[in-house]
Formats: C-alpha cells, structure tokens, sequence
C-alpha cells in the first residue's frame, strides 16, 4: 500500500474503545435510520484496515445532515492512543485544507464591506507580495489562478514543515524563482495564494488572523470548538495525529509541523458538529451573502477557456452525475473530507485522525450508500509482457523521492527507497495507477521504447524527473 510514498510529500494494529461507538447518533431523516449499520460497518472497515484498499486509522468522527439538520453524528475509535481516550463528537482535529473555505468566506466579508474588490491587485495591500512584478488580483488567489508555486510543493518542505517560521520567512520560500504561468492564464492549486489571503485579512482587520476570524465567522456562527490549531494537539479536548507505519499496518505518531507554515491555508482545527453547522451556515446566508455563496460554487474560467471545477475556497463538480460541492484536507496526522449536493440536500462530514485517502474512502462509501449509487467500478488494466515491463523497469529521481520500478508476479510494482512495494495497473501509454490508491499515478516518458523519465502525481501534487539507473 503506498500510504507512506504520500505522507513523504504531504500535499494530511488498531485498539477499538469499548464501546465500538464511541459517542451518540441522532438518525431519523430520510431513511438513514435503515443506514446506521451499514455506516457502521463502513467505519469499523476504516479502523481495521479493510475499506478500499486503504490502511487503519486511529479514530474518525462522521456527519450526515439533510437540508441542515444533522440527521447522524457518530465518532468511533481513539483520539489518542497512548491515553486510551475515545474519539468523541467533541474532539477537536486538525482539518487541513478545509481551512481554505473559513479563510474565502473572511476576504469575502471584507469584500461585502468595500474594504477589498475581487479585481484589486494584491500588491496594493501587501507589497511585499513575490508577484515577480505581475499583477495578481484577490479573486486569482481565491481559484488558484494566480500562477504561484506552493510552497509545500518544494522538494525539501518535508525536511523543514517543524521549523516555525515567521510571515517574512514564508514571503521567502513562495518566492520561488518564477511565476508557474502568468496569472489568470491556467489553474493551479497553491497553498501559496492562501497563505497571502491570510496575510491580506490581516493587512484590512489590523487583527491578526486566527482574532478576525473568531470575530468576524466562529463567534456570530456559534462555533467553539474550531480555532487556530496549536502545535502540539492538547489533550483530551484535542485528538492526536497518526500515520502508517512504513513497514506494517500499525499507526505511529504524525511527524511535527509547525503551524505557523499551514497558516490561512490550512491551519485550522474543529469538530464534527462544528463543522456540519458551519456548512450549514455557509449555504443559508449566516456567513456571506446568497450572491456571494453562489460566487464561491461557481466554477473558474481561465483566461484560456478553460472550466475549472473549483470556485472560491470550494471544490465544484459533479459526482455520481449529481452536483456537488466540498473540500477535502489533508495534513499531518488528519485528514477530513466534507461535500454536499445541494438537489439532494445532503451534506456529509468526516474527519480521522490518521494521514492517508481514509476520510475521503469512508465519504464516498457513505455518499454511495445514501444516494443509492452502486459501488465504483475498478480501474482497468491493461497486460503487458515481459518486454514491455522491462522499458519501464529502472531506477527514477523523482523531486524528494527515489523510486524504483520492478516486476514481480507478471506485473510492475513500485517502491520509495525502503517502503513497502505497491502494484501498478497499466492503463496504456505508459499511464499506470497505484492499486488502492487512486490519487497516485506514475506517468513514463518513453524514448527508443525505453522509459527516460518519470512523472509522479500525488494527488494535486506533481514531481518529476529522470531514470538514473537500470536495474
């Protein structure tokens, strides 16, 4: 399983508590009632190890609401381990890049209130922005058009994400060298352009970041369990964060992250009850305008033409041939997927503390169960012979990590240094998906019927670079 190739770049045996289900459920709406085990079922599969292919989480806290009302809220598992604690619907976790969405609805507050315009050029504010003499506008920071490197996407951010860092150590390390296109020009997800809203909510509040949201949305909406996370999660209000072993099935602690780098792109922490009354009030007019949620669902339109499936702090698209709105997070030690289909007026919430595709597998399994839609089909794949595996065969430096293509049992399997192999599905040209794993593709350039070069996709994450060696 390549969990451990994933927490390597970031871009977020099992003891149950006894009970199994930790902490109550409200069912009644809808149906779902008839859904409770099936739910559970889906959880208990997480926590083991056995759902899709995934590994174990520690703990996770799952939601389900219609038209609002929170129809099903249960959390199973450990918040922390060491401790023994059960994961309850008032424990506090980490949740990632859903930050994105609290740190959109504050710009636009101050947009409703004259203090900013979508088309100003953030330089008019900060300065000290590295633009490299572009004009970025506040609206490309918030589709992730504005052509910024991420800064989490530099090869050596792994080795530094402990190190506080101040707002001017941070300028620095977006900097970058160059600009990945000219803004308004193409869509790339960035933490970078959050970071600056971050820096931009300061700038017009004259508050620092974590006091103009708890003002401006977490006060007024009711929430008292989400807050700027602290470094090191308190216990027992706060759950602890796990990861994979690289070298079994068990859980070990998170590696640190100082939460100084996350900042307006993901620094945030809250609980499951928390969140699904957030989105709650994101959708009825309790944050921002009707006209200013329905800018935050519209999906981008690039200077080229082309359709982006994200708006403003949201992901905006359809799934299972309905609409669909979200976000999902990652960060050290936890993970949380949130959506909703605004037809069906169903909104699902979950939240583990353990790094991997876990919350969104749960999510989806959920969201399949409720809407009724039959189970994923499974990725093809395509033979090849011995021949044919040999071209890809090989050694690649690929940004921090070092890979190794093999064939074993008449197919090819990949390695990250001495992590645990994981299986390749071919897809043909010289595409293959990682079994289990469906935010990990490997994409090899062939020259002379021989692989030169290997790109790696780690969900919105993209490393690349050269075959150094034949094996």
């Amino acid at each position: 399983m390549p969990l451990r190739l994933l927490s390597a770049v970031r871009v977020l045996a099992l003891v149950a508590c006894i009970p199994a289900v930790c902490a109550s459920a409200a069912v009644g709406q809808n149906g779902e009632g008839r859904h409770t085990a099936a739910i559970d079922s889906i959880a208990h599969a997480a926590l083991e190890g056995t759902l899709a292919g995934g590994p174990p989480v520690a703990g996770l806290s799952i939601g389900v609401a219609y038209r609002g009302n929170p129809s099903f809220v249960r959390s199973y598992g450990q918040a922390d381990r060491s401790a023994d604690a059960p994961m309850a619907d008032s424990t506090i976790l980490r949740i990632g890049s859903l930050t994105k969405t609290f740190t959109a609805a504050t710009v636009l507050h101050l947009i409703d209130e004259g203090r900013l315009a979508l088309q100003d050029d953030i330089r008019t504010y900060l300065p000290e922005a590295p633009t490299h003499g572009q004009a970025v506008t506040v609206e490309q920071l918030l589709n992730h058009t504005s052509g910024l490197p991420s800064y989490t996407s530099r090869p050596d951010y792994p080795w530094q994400m402990g190190q506080e860092r101040s707002h001017e150590e941070m300028l620095d390390r977006i900097a970058g060298d160059s600009l990945d296109f000219a803004p308004g020009q193409a869509f790339s997800y960035t933490n970078s352009g959050y970071y600056l809203l971050g820096l931009l909510i300061e700038e017009r509040t004259g508050r620092p970041y974590a006091e103009a949201l708890r003002r401006r949305l977490l006060e007024p909406v009711g929430l008292q369990q989400t807050q700027y996370c602290p470094d090191v999660p308190p216990t027992p209000a706060h759950a602890q964060g796990y990861r994979p072993s690289p070298l079994s099935s068990t859980l070990q602690q998170a590696s640190a992250i100082s939460m100084t780098q996350p900042f307006a792109a993901g620094a945030l922490c809250s609980s499951i009850r928390d969140m699904l009354a957030w989105m709650k009030a994101l959708r009825t007019g309790d944050v921002v305008s009707d006209a200013l949620y329905e800018a935050m669902r519209t999906p981008t339109i690039t200077a080229a033409g082309d359709t982006v499936g994200y708006g403003y702090g949201l992901q905006v698209t359809e799934r299972f041939g309905r609409a669909f709105v979200g976000h999902s997070g990652g960060i050290n030690g936890f993970a949380a997927q949130w959506g909703h289909f605004p037809e069906e007026g169903l909104t699902l919430v979950v939240m583990a503390n353990t790094e991997g595709p876990t919350a969104f597998q749960v999510e989806e399994s959920i969201a399949r169960l409720l809407l009724e839609v039959g189970p994923p089909t499974q990725p093809m794949e395509v033979t090849l012979s011995p021949e044919e595996r040999r071209q890809y065969e090989g050694t690649y430096e690929v940004g921090p990590l070092t890979v190794r293509v093999f064939s074993r049992e008449g197919a090819l399997w990949a390695r990250n240094e001495d992590e645990p192999a994981f299986r390749l599905l071919a897809q043909g040209g010289g595409v293959f998906l990682a079994r289990g794993a469906p935010d990990i593709r490997l994409v090899f350039t062939l020259n002379d019927a021989e692989a030169s070069e290997l790109t790696l996709h780690l969900g919105r994450q993209l490393f690349q670079g050269p075959r150094v060696d034949d094996d």
